[in-house]
């Protein structure tokens, strides 16, 4: 049985993360927009949620949320979770995140976008930057890989962007085996990893606070 901690600093951060992931978001969001979440105000967007670790526990909670994931095996195991608990107000949808919109799926109180945004690569990654912050109406939780070093530049909007270019696949890897590597992206070969002050930049500039 969990004990929930409602204190704060990095300390706490530490243990939370210790104890999952997905409790430690859910303690963050709950913070972040200041209501426990409940069946009237809380939606939640988890992009390539994968097999739904965080789309289960904030539906767990009772917000309504949408999980998004493009792999067949994932999203087949995040469906039979969503069964056996009898999760009605989770809905998992197969797509490809540099396809979300407004438009297609609407707005949402919180917006994880965890261990994704570093697999998509110039310029996918600012518009689907640009086009999360259209979609969060309160607080994005962001978890990504970072550069150190500011080695290579991109430029988008009259700004520009260092960090690093990362290799996600062989040039001569086939779909079917960019589709069989879960922890890459989908099918670009490559991505850009942005440095920790480039990503603080980018995430201001398109409109998050």
């Amino acid at each position: 049985e969990r004990v929930r901690r409602r204190d704060h600093g990095d300390a706490a951060v530490r243990r939370l993360v210790e104890m999952g992931r997905p409790w430690a978001a859910l303690e963050l969001a709950e913070a972040g927009i200041r209501y426990p979440f409940n069946r009237e105000l809380s939606r939640v967007l988890d992009l390539a949620c994968l097999e739904g670790h965080y789309a289960i526990e904030f539906a767990l909670h009772g917000a309504e949320v949408v999980g998004l994931e493009v792999r067949d095996a994932n999203i087949a195991k995040a469906r039979y979770a969503k069964e056996q608990m009898g999760l009605d107000r989770l809905t998992l949808v197969q797509d490809d995140v540099r396809n979300i919109s407004v438009e297609k799926y609407g707005k949402f109180d919180v917006i994880i976008c965890a261990g994704l945004i570093y697999h998509l690569d110039v310029p996918d990654v600012l518009a689907f930057t640009e086009r999360m912050a259209e979609m969060c109406t309160r607080l994005a939780i962001i978890e990504s890989q970072m550069s150190l070093i500011d080695h290579d530049s991109v430029d988008h909007k009259g700004q520009k962007y260092w960090g690093l270019w990362y290799q996600e696949h062989r040039p001569d890897a086939t779909a079917e085996e960019k589709k069989a590597d879960y922890w890459a992206s989908i099918d670009n070969t490559r991505s850009f990893w942005f440095t920790p002050a480039s990503m603080c930049n980018l995430v201001s500039q398109v409109g998050f606070t």
